[in-house]
This record gives structure tokens, sequence and C-alpha cells, in this order.
């Protein structure tokens, strides 16, 4: 809500405001992915961010229904199925890994599902839109190929969501690198 407030007034959030809510919800992932086993929440998105707090400046997490414990695998059809059976019900689609959308590129699912799902965060405040909203699966399988002109956002936090929104997980940061 608060983001379509910004949008609709025809402004963005300022770099400053950006980090501090972006950090909050970093943090929270790093909690939940240095658990042994790790939680990965595959299910992370704005609208899963609630602000509280005397301030109302203050970001929790809300909705933990598709988080799992550890990777999943997905190394024959009978895995595929239930992945895939499940990830269509329990996750949103617009901020799904590619690995999530086709199932054949890896052996297991693990928390860097969650990394690409903040990638699309971070781009979603830096130009209140989302990167993937109107280009479907495909447009997740080539990864973010460019960013908007307006606003201008520094190009630190553009690097920092491509590196996310790597189309290999494996080169998606952890939230660990990440915060620092």
């Amino acid at each position: 809500d608060r983001l379509n407030r910004t949008r609709s007034s025809g402004g963005y959030l300022d770099t400053r405001t950006t980090c501090q809510i972006f950090g909050q919800i970093l943090s929270a992932v790093k909690v939940m992915h240095d658990m042994r086993p790790s939680i990965t929440n595959r299910d992370l998105k704005l609208e899963n961010v609630l602000f509280g707090g005397p301030d109302n400046n203050t970001v929790k997490l809300c909705d933990f229904g598709s988080c799992v414990f550890g990777p999943v695998p997905i190394r024959n059809q009978r895995e595929k199925t239930d992945a895939e059976e499940t990830i269509n019900k329990e996750t949103t689609p617009a901020y799904r890994a590619p690995e999530m959308v086709d199932l054949y590129m890896r052996s297991e699912l693990t928390f860097k599902t969650d990394i690409w799902a903040l990638g699309c965060i971070l781009y979603t405040l830096c130009y209140c839109v989302h990167p993937f909203q109107d280009g479907g699966s495909l447009a997740t399988l080539n990864g973010i190929t460019s960013f908007p002109s307006v606003p201008a956002v520094p190009q630190d936090m553009q690097v920092l969501v491509t590196r996310m929104c790597d189309i290999d997980p494996e080169a998606r940061p952890t939230a660990s690198q990440l915060i620092d």
C-alpha cells in the first residue's frame, strides 16, 4: 500500500528509505537462511512485508506458510511433479526464480530462490514497478536485462539487483554477502 501510494503520487522512494526497508527485509531473511537446516521462505514478496512500530517504519515479514527446511530435491519426475504442484499452489509467479519456473534447470531448489525474490523486491522498491510485471515466465528465464532511466538509481544498487537476479542460482550472493 505504501509503495502504491508513492507510485500514485508520481513519486519514488529515496535511496535512504529504500535501503532502510530492504536492509530490514534482508536481515530477517538472513536469520532464516542461517538456521540449520536453512529455512527457505519461497514466497518473499512486498505483500508479505508489514510496517509497524512506534514510527511505523519497522519492517516485519509475514506469511511463512510456504517455508521449507533445507534444499528441495528435484532429481526425478516424481520430485519434479511434487515440486511443481507445491510451487503453483504456494508461491507467487512474479517472484519465482528461473529454477522454479523450469524445474529441469537444476537437481534441487535452494535458499537461492529467496535471493532472486529479494532482487525483485529491491527492484520494485527502487522503480515502483516489478521487473517481471508484464513478461511472465519467459522474462523470468531471461533475467533482468535493463533498468528504467527514471528514477536515477545508483549504479551499485543496479549491480546488486543484477547479482541477485542472476539466472544461475550459484552466482547469486547469500544474504550474509548482501549484508556485507
